[in-house]
Order: structure tokens, then sequence, then C-alpha cells
């Protein structure tokens, strides 16, 4: 059974006991500030934290890359829920504005705790990788190099320049591309889809072990 890297642990323990941390003081200060909607946030925090917790420390022997997977979706989806403002004003690139609460600015909070999701789930990915990187990393190329097509045919669709150039099609002209280019992008998404899936899925019965101190 392979074993998960001693540093993703140690990563995986210091974030878990951030946000155990930083649920407690949340708690109080919901409390004191009487936001019962981030009580209520700060509560699952806490509780998600636990665990992630013992799997950084070693204390459980599978179920790493889920365990990472778990704690950095919950962690990022309630710093988002916070303040449902808040994404939008990220999307939009435009400066997020969050309440205070007790006086206490949450912003600061609410982006750690986001970029702590993010990157647990990067965790999660690349411990599922690593159990058989010789099978797994090439695949994820694979579907990576089919996602690249669509990730150009999107960045094009942004451009305004592109865009006119399409409206000024004849009708026939511009179904004709739909057509051909909805069959294709289909395949690009079922192969893509398909080879990153299967990139992952080579490690699962390979489960990671906790490295012991």
């Amino acid at each position: 059974m392979t074993t998960t890297p001693k540093i993703i642990l140690r990563l995986m323990l210091a974030i878990s006991l951030f946000c155990f941390a930083s649920a407690l003081a949340g708690m109080l200060i919901a409390f004191k500030g009487q936001s019962w909607y981030m009580l209520a946030f700060e509560v699952v925090v806490l509780i998600s934290a636990v665990p992630g917790v013992m799997i950084g420390a070693g204390r459980v022997r599978s179920g790493h890359a889920m365990g990472m997977l778990c704690l950095g979706g919950v962690i990022g989806i309630t710093a988002v829920l916070i303040d449902p403002e808040l994404m939008k004003a990220l999307i939009q690139r435009q400066t997020p504005k969050v309440d205070p609460v007790w006086g206490v600015n949450i912003l600061p909070w609410i982006l750690a705790r986001l970029a702590a999701g993010v990157l647990l789930v990067g965790m999660s990915a690349l411990t599922a990788l690593l159990r058989k990187p010789g099978r797994s990393f090439p695949l994820l190329a694979k579907g990576m190099a089919f996602a690249l097509p669509l990730l150009v045919c999107g960045g094009l669709v942004l451009v305004p320049s592109m865009r006119g150039k399409l409206a000024a099609l004849s009708p026939v002209s511009l179904i004709v591309i739909a057509i051909a280019g909805t069959a294709i992008l289909s395949v690009l998404i079922a192969a893509s889809g398909h080879l990153i899936i299967r990139a992952f899925q080579v490690g699962i019965t390979d489960d990671g072990e906790a490295a012991r101190r």
C-alpha cells in the first residue's frame, strides 16, 4: 500500500489546525455579534476539521485523499456562503466587501479559508495521482491535451472581434459551424473527461496509508 507523502500530511495537519482554531474564534465572534448564520457554519467547520487533524497527525491509515477533498469542500463552501456576494465580487474582479461581525473584519478570514479549501482540493488530487504516477500522470496529460482546444474555443468566443465575425456569417454557415462544432466539442469533452477520470481512478484501490511518526 502506497504511503501518502509526509509533506502532504504535515500540510494537511497545519491547515486542519488552522480551521479548528479559527472556527473556535469564529464561534465566539459570531455569538458575540449575534450572527447565528455565521455561527452555524463555524460549527460545521469545527466538526469537519477534527478528522483532518487526525489524518494529518498520521492517526488514520486510509482515506487521505477523500478526507482532504471533504474538508476542502466544506471550508471552501462555507467561506463563500458566509457572504453570498463575496464570490460574485471576486468573479467580477471587484473589491469584495463584507460587513464586520462584532466589530471584526472577517474578510481576510474568509479569503484565507477559501484559499485553504482550494489548496486542500489540489492536495487531494495530487495524493490520488501519486499512488500510481507512472499510469495516472500520462492519462492526466492526455486528458488536458484534449481539453486544450476547448479552452482555446472558449477564449475565442470571449473576444468581441471574433463574435463580430461570427455574427456576420450567413445563417447557413452558422448552422453548419454550430452542428460541426457541437459534434467536435462533444467528442473532445468525452475524451478529456474520460482520461482525466481514469487518471484518478487508477489509484483508487491504493488508498493512502498515513506515515507513522
